[in-house]
């Protein structure tokens, strides 16, 4: 009898163990395989036309609908808008994003890839400066960057 209660008592404690270690590894692969994917879909683009079709909806994001994901901000489109050029419509962003870059005069856009992945587009002829930026140049105007810790 001593042996079955401790029997017992050991599947009991070792199953939610094991349930929460194998939840823990599924949300890892889940993030990591995400992450992989948006980086071949980034790979698969051409640099110079997803650079141009940003700045396309740098000009031009007032006339796509707002993303419903991101709370229909009229500065966030919804990437899946059919108006949406292809290019930035098969990298399949969670969001894609036009901001306002006041104290140094200029709108850019942000197409936020993953979790932590995101590529920045900037007007012809600016350059990243006036704040915190640690962006990978993949030509010049484009850049990406990823924001360690979950950002």
């Amino acid at each position: 009898m001593k042996k079955v209660l401790l029997w017992i008592g050991g599947v009991l404690v070792a199953v939610p163990v094991v349930l929460i270690i194998g939840a823990v590894l599924y949300v890892r692969i889940t993030v990591w395989t995400t992450h992989v994917s948006a980086m071949h879909r980034l790979y698969a683009a051409d640099p110079k036309e997803l650079l141009a079709a940003c700045r396309i909806v740098m000009t031009n994001y007032p006339s796509y609908r707002p993303d419903p994901n991101w709370g229909k901000k009229d500065n966030i489109p919804d990437p899946t808008d059919p108006k949406m050029p292809e290019v930035i419509r098969k990298l399949q962003p969670r969001g894609v994003i036009v901001r306002t870059v006041e104290s140094i005069g200029y709108d850019d856009v942000e197409i936020v890839l993953g979790r932590d992945a995101i590529i920045t587009a900037l007007p012809e002829g600016k350059i990243p400066e006036g704040r915190s930026f640690n962006g990978k140049k993949i030509l010049e105007g484009l850049y990406y960057f990823e924001c360690k810790g979950g950002g």
